[in-house]
């Protein structure tokens, strides 16, 4: 409008306008003196952020908070605080779009005082006992970490005490603690100053878990876990305690595929990219599970995206960058990521920073650049040059250290070229495969290290290069089930169907729904598995 001597003409202009709103994180939670080494912020997630800033102050007011980080997931682990000093904390969530929610309710937190020594007149190391030992998972990968390790320290004595104790975790396949064969995990140190009769719960941070390790030597195999606690000038040992269930140490989860419920064994997942809806059979109870993530557009694949031990469902729409996945770790709560990726960009997923927890990567196409975010590093991108135009990417532990190496597979000569990480990411080369045959990543031979394989449709037949006989090829002539010529399309599939330390060959026919797996645990022999059909496809990293 615009004023007249006859006063205010109409509007002559006008503009649409709409500001993206960004639902307030909830459920702040800071720690208060659990941790020695850092203050652990937890939330619960906005329908629509993709990410996450933090804020904190030294006292109630929100207008002098500063900014300590950001995260894309629901917790931070803030290691810059002082001890003593309790922190007021407030989390903002952010859109796709870079707008931010307001100030959530805030908690306040602190970091634990690191204690004086302990008063001799006070120490009475032989009274503290240990109850309640809790360890998750029951099935650990070698070079894993637990991602719950607990227990109680009673004083049982008639006096008060106070002591440095150190706890380390042994395994033992023979159930006997002290044996020969004992393997130790490592050693955690907590300070206790225990009244009479007084009880407190240790529960260790992720940086005191990984501390924690189950060693890459170790047999695999059952074992008894033992909790043995000492104090620095204490005469023997304190306190043994087991645990109650035995723990299962299974290859690297790198070599693991697919299992969604824990148990080491890998379960029958498929995706219908239609609907975004997924199907998986348990292979622990059999049972069959449904649930949406993706749609049309969206890649499927799979991995440990939190940590827990158990793998996550994770889609990717090549067309825009953007992700989603569900963590099993937090109630499958919905995580997104955006703009990582594009129409030349390829999705891999692997433990790319051996922390334990998979890594999501992208491949160019054209030029073979890697990109991956490392969880070990607040998920700080790390790039690497491999490949290119005629080339697959692919990932997997080829040196059994724990961390995935980047590889690539030339699909007309056959060629494969792996960065060894064990090696300071040094290239090695292999020729297996060629035109018409599909590459697939697995460990054949049970030693623990990614095998490379083929598979050619048009035969059945598959090709491996096994790690543990020095790279000897060998070769399974998979008889393909007797369908028209061309009715189907045969995927290959490689999992651990029958709970042994080898990769078992498997195909599935799109649109048949039968699964056709050789067991190595029955020395190959053919099974039938009715799963899936219509437009599912298995999901196979």
């Amino acid at each position: 409008k615009a004023p007249t001597p006859r006063g205010t003409t109409d509007f002559d202009l006008s503009a649409e306008g709409l500001r993206a709103w960004v639902s307030t994180p909830t459920d702040v939670m800071a720690s208060d003196g659990r941790y020695r080494d850092e203050v652990l912020s937890s939330w619960t997630p906005s329908p629509n952020a993709i990410d996450y800033v933090i804020y904190r102050n030294t006292s109630s007011v929100d207008s002098g908070a500063t900014v300590i980080g950001n995260t894309t997931g629901t917790s931070f682990d803030d290691t810059t605080a002082r001890p003593g000093v309790t922190y007021t904390y407030w989390v903002c969530g952010i859109n796709n779009s870079g707008y931010s929610s307001g100030f959530s309710l805030p908690d306040t937190g602190r970091r634990a005082t690191t204690p004086a020594p302990p008063d001799p007149a006070l120490t009475n190391r032989s009274a503290l006992r240990m109850t309640d030992f809790q360890m998750a998972p029951t099935v650990m990968p070698l070079g894993s970490i637990p991602s719950l390790f607990s227990v109680r320290m009673l004083n049982t004595g008639p006096t008060a005490t106070s002591a440095w104790v150190t706890l380390t975790a042994h395994l033992a396949p023979g159930g006997v603690f002290g044996a020969r064969d004992n393997t130790s995990m490592g050693s955690v140190k907590h300070y206790v100053s225990l009244l009479a009769g007084q009880s407190v719960d240790i529960l260790l941070s992720k940086a005191e878990r990984k501390s924690l390790q189950v060693p890459h030597a170790t047999p695999l195999g059952t074992y008894t876990v033992f909790l043995q606690s000492t104090t620095p000038d204490a005469r023997g040992t304190n306190s043994i305690i087991q645990l109650n269930q035995k723990i299962q140490v299974v290859p690297s989860r790198l070599a693991t595929r697919e299992d969604f419920d824990g148990d080491g064994t890998s379960d029958l997942v498929m995706y219908e990219e239609g609907s975004g809806r997924w199907l998986v059979r348990a292979s622990a109870t059999g049972r069959d599970t449904t649930f949406y993530c993706g749609g049309p557009g969206y890649q499927p694949l799979s991995g440990d995206f939190d940590g827990d031990g158990i793998f996550d469902p994770m889609v990717y729409a090549q067309a825009s960058g953007h992700w989603i996945t569900l963590l099993s770790g937090s109630l499958y709560a919905r995580i997104t990521i955006d703009n990582f990726g594009g129409p030349d960009y390829v999705p891999v997923a692997g433990d790319f920073d051996g922390d334990g927890v998979s890594d999501p990567a992208i491949y160019h196409t054209e030029t073979g650049l890697w990109t991956a975010l490392l969880s070990g590093q607040r998920y700080a991108p790390a790039t690497a040059a491999l490949g290119g135009a005629g080339y697959m990417p692919v990932a997997g532990d080829f040196d059994g250290d724990g961390i995935s190496d980047p590889a690539v597979y030339q699909t007309e000569t056959g060629l494969w070229i792996v960065l060894l990480s064990g090696q300071q990411y040094a290239p090695v080369t292999a020729t297996l495969g060629g035109l018409g045959y599909v590459p697939v990543i697995g460990d054949f031979d049970g030693d623990g290290i990614s095998d490379p394989a083929v598979f050619q449709e048009a035969t059945g037949l598959w090709l491996t290069l096994l790690s543990g006989q020095t790279y000897s090829p060998a070769a399974i002539n998979f008889h393909l089930p007797q369908f028209q010529v061309g009715q189907f399309r045969f995927l290959p599939v490689a999992g651990y169907f029958d709970g042994d330390d080898i990769s078992d060959p498997t195909i599935y026919p799109v649109g048949d729904g039968i699964w056709h797996a050789h067991l190595s645990r029955s020395r190959y022999q053919l099974i039938q598995i009715s799963f899936g059909g219509g437009d599912y496809q298995p999901v196979n990293n």
